[in-house]
């Protein structure tokens, strides 16, 4: 009796095993389509702009992942399918035949926050005509309140130049250097702050609260170590 009971719950236990894995799979596949579906009827936060390479499309899947489960799209695509995937269900590329300057003038104005991300190409990325066209869509249309320039040194000078030529002051825009700094600036508005700019207080105004709440919180942890 006691040999057949272990037979039994040995035979139980290698059928487990054998099914369990694929009961595993079935409920993760199950879970993200539901998860996708659930995104796709969310509205966007953020919109992305910026040239179409691997290392704009990185940045975009980044920040997907730090401000869960808010939005991020963008109109990003390369010619590697691998790339593209990391942003997929996010990403509203469309063909050839259609007028990109529609769709990404429709988001700019339906995102509580745009980035122009510059980051990735040292030599004057602004110079490219879609990106230059997207930043002069920004300026020409009062956008600016909302929009993060997330750029190095070099090109921010670039693009400081861009604004005066097209007399636009870039004093009141705000520009980042780092991806960081970006992230923890879109985490401090929506997760800690629940809070999106408007054009009484724009991106520049809630980054310099942002930076006054990282001093207060720094004293105070000083004084707790004392």
């Amino acid at each position: 009796m006691g040999i057949t009971c272990c037979r039994f719950f040995f035979l139980l236990n290698q059928y487990l095993e054998r099914n369990y894995s694929y009961l595993w799979l079935s409920s993760t596949l199950i879970f993200i389509g539901t998860m996708q579906l659930v995104r796709q009827r969310m509205p966007a936060t953020i919109l992305i702009l910026g040239l179409s390479n691997k290392e704009t499309i990185e940045f975009q899947s980044k920040i997907r992942v730090k401000i869960f489960p808010f939005r991020v799209v963008s109109l990003l695509e390369t010619n590697n399918h691998l790339q593209n995937i990391k942003i997929a269900g996010d990403c509203f590329r469309i063909t050839s035949s259609d007028n990109w300057r529609d769709a990404v003038f429709v988001f700019v104005r339906a995102v509580p926050i745009v980035i122009v991300y510059t980051h990735n190409d040292i030599d004057h990325p602004a110079d490219d005509t879609f990106v230059r066209e997207e930043v002069m869509y920004i300026l020409e249309n009062n956008y600016k309140y909302k929009t993060i320039f997330v750029t190095p040194s070099e090109n921010s000078s670039y693009l400081k130049k861009m604004f005066e030529d097209a007399e636009y002051n870039s004093k009141d825009a705000l520009f980042i250097e780092s991806q960081e700094k970006c992230y923890d600036l879109i985490k401090y508005m929506l997760n800690s702050r629940g809070v999106v700019p408007n054009v009484n207080r724009p991106v520049n105004k809630i980054n310099a609260e942002y930076i006054a709440f990282n001093y207060e919180t720094k004293r105070v942890e000083d004084r707790t170590d004392i």
